[in-house]
């Protein structure tokens, strides 16, 4: 999602410390990336950058008490997530929905 973001002029940020480790992400718009997905997830972050501030191309999608965890281009079909939502938590579908979901697009 970094590399994206900068791409299309966003701006980061380094972090203090290595972000790492389970957080909460609250889902802000409805998404194709987003299908059958609940407005809050749990999700798995490792990292030591974060996305200031968007580019006029690029829509929030998904926020956390960390800062934007998922952006999409207004027009073009390209995503970026901040987590990882391969690492698959029990009783927590949403890691693998999303991943089918970006696969179907």
């Amino acid at each position: 999602m970094q590399l994206i973001a900068k791409s299309f002029g966003s701006n980061l940020r380094v972090l203090e410390e290595l972000n790492k480790g389970n957080i909460y992400i609250n889902i802000l718009r409805k998404d194709k990336l987003f299908i059958k997905i609940p407005r809050k997830i749990k999700v798995f972050e490792y990292r030591q950058y974060a996305v200031k501030k968007t580019g006029k191309d690029l829509r929030i999608l998904a926020t956390s008490d960390y800062g934007i965890e998922a952006i999409k281009h207004y027009k073009l079909p390209v995503w970026g997530v901040q987590f990882h939502p391969e690492v698959i938590f029990e009783n927590e579908r949403a890691g693998r929905g999303l991943i089918k979901n970006f696969l179907k697009l």
